[in-house]
């Protein structure tokens, strides 16, 4: 008696236990696994496309001045006398002291100063520190176009004679220039000397 109850136990446990696996089983199937969907990858955010710049050339870079290219460069050191090549002087300058100069004369035909009262020279002719130079007269000479300060009609005959300078000169009379000639004394006969205005007819004894 006590194994038949034991007995039929047993196969409503059984029974229970397959209901139960087969409802498990149906709702397993029935039911859906919805899975989580993937997070959605960011966006990326790209700036408007602006178009290539085009490379610069680049600059050629002048190329360094050497003695023999043609081109004076005294900022380089450059001159007439270290670079005759690039900087030789024009006609009719010429080189001096590393400078081209152009002399100021040649002759002293070159130093005219349009002064007769100057004597005009050309000193260290043909060179290229040559100069002029202009040396005043002060000698009293005849014919030599200048009459010195210094100088009247009586000493230098390119000078005119001038009433007033105290100097009675040729032409000038004490009628004329009194300021330059005194009035002259009349003759006096025997005084021993032929004065104008005597002769042998007037005054024997100064006229012999």
């Amino acid at each position: 008696m006590r194994y038949d109850f034991l007995a039929v136990l047993l196969v409503i446990s059984l029974l229970l236990l397959l209901g139960c696996k087969e409802d498990l089983q149906q709702q397993q199937e029935g039911e859906k696994v919805i899975e989580p969907l993937p997070a959605p990858e960011p966006l990326e955010v790209h700036a408007a496309e602006q178009p290539e710049k085009e490379a610069e050339p680049e600059e050629e870079k002048p190329a360094e001045p050497f003695c023999g290219d043609g081109v004076c460069t005294p900022g380089m050191g450059e001159n007439c006398e270290r670079c005759v090549k690039d900087c030789a002087c024009k006609s009719p300058a010429e080189c001096y002291r590393a400078e081209c100069k152009v002399p100021d004369c040649g002759s002293a035909g070159d130093c005219k100063d349009n002064d007769s009262c100057t004597v005009d020279e050309c000193f260290f002719a043909q060179h290229p520190n040559a100069y002029c130079g202009h040396e005043q007269i002060t000698n009293c000479k005849n014919n030599d176009k200048c009459c010195p300060p210094r100088c009247d009609a009586n000493t230098d005959t390119d000078c005119e004679p001038v009433c007033g300078n105290h100097v009675c000169e040729p032409g000038e009379t004490s009628s004329n220039c009194e300021k330059d000639c005194e009035q002259e004394p009349s003759p006096v006969c025997g005084d021993g000397n032929c004065d104008p205005g005597e002769d042998m007819s007037s005054c024997p004894d100064d006229c012999v």
